[in-house]
């Protein structure tokens, strides 16, 4: 099994936190969420 860097392992749970709270929070629009998810893609590159 692969061990992440510790900091890798906060985004993780950061970006799952922020996914959860996207999918109950309509106040944001498409593009705004298509925003965030491509900057934690962005984030995510530099765990790999």
């Amino acid at each position: 099994m692969v061990r992440l860097p510790l900091q890798c392992v906060l985004w993780g749970c950061l970006l799952t936190a922020f996914a959860a709270s996207v999918l109950d929070d309509f106040y944001l629009s498409a593009e705004e969420v298509a925003t965030e998810i491509s900057r934690s893609l962005q984030i995510a590159q530099f765990c790999f």
